[in-house]
């Protein structure tokens, strides 16, 4: 009986930790951001946010991929340790660039404060757990980690929506790749374009047209944005390349 006594307080508060955490997230966030919070915890994240519009941009971006901050909100009390897995803050080609942690706690008089990590900064700050599946955080004598506590919101506001535009370039350059090699890379192999796709008289020409080859250029650019794609680039024929 004792033991499942303590084993519901141990329950009660993480279930109350994690109130904590994912509530004082979205007011730090609640007037940048629309929020999504999960009922479980997916690949890390107990909120998506999605950068607020007008109504006036919302039409405009109808086209974009679409793309979230995946935020994992954490509260700990003094010091204890967080952990977050390995496979949520980055993959095989490195960080996510649109995760991130916000850890909440309480300081000795009972006031709040929080600390903000992008992916990059999780991985060059927090130390690997012996198994390796988890990264770790915990306040120290030595580690205080006072570079990332308090931050403005201003300056998690910028890393959120900077993640964001980053992720969504490399979705859009990966779909993009894909178009290129399907149809562009094809024609300059020398073969002939025989499907009927709307391009495939400019295909047969064995012509690129001069948009293809500006297009390429842009998307092999590190700071390539897929909204530069869709206001810059069309196809010869009026198909835009973004809705092939």
């Amino acid at each position: 009986m004792a033991t499942s006594k303590k084993t519901k307080r141990v329950q009660d508060q993480i279930q109350e930790n994690a109130f904590k955490g994912q509530s004082r997230t979205e007011t730090h966030l609640a007037d940048f951001f629309w929020l999504l919070s999960r009922s479980i915890d997916i690949n890390g994240e107990d909120l998506l946010v999605e950068r607020r519009r007008d109504s006036s941009s919302i039409p405009a971006a109808a086209g974009d991929p679409q793309c979230f901050g995946l935020i994992q909100a954490k509260f700990f009390q003094g010091k204890n340790l967080v952990k977050i897995l390995r496979s949520y803050v980055e993959d095989m080609t490195g960080p996510r660039t649109n995760f991130f942690a916000f850890l909440h706690s309480d300081d000795a008089d009972g006031e709040h404060i929080h600390y903000f990590f992008t992916a990059q900064e999780i991985i060059e700050s927090w130390k690997v757990s012996r198994c390796q599946e988890f990264f770790e955080f915990r306040i120290t004598k030595t580690r205080l980690f006072e570079r990332f506590l308090n931050r403005p919101r201003h300056t998690i506001t910028n890393a959120i929506q900077t993640g964001i535009s980053r992720t969504q370039g490399l979705q859009s350059r990966y779909a993009l790749s894909r178009f290129f090699r399907t149809h562009v890379d094809r024609l300059r192999r020398g073969r002939r374009h025989t499907d009927h796709h709307p391009m495939s008289q400019e295909m047969n020409n064995r012509r690129l047209p001069l948009e293809f080859e500006q297009f390429h250029s842009a998307m092999a650019h590190p700071d390539y944005l897929w909204q530069e794609a869709r206001t810059i680039y069309e196809l010869p024929c009026g198909r835009r390349c973004y809705d092939v």
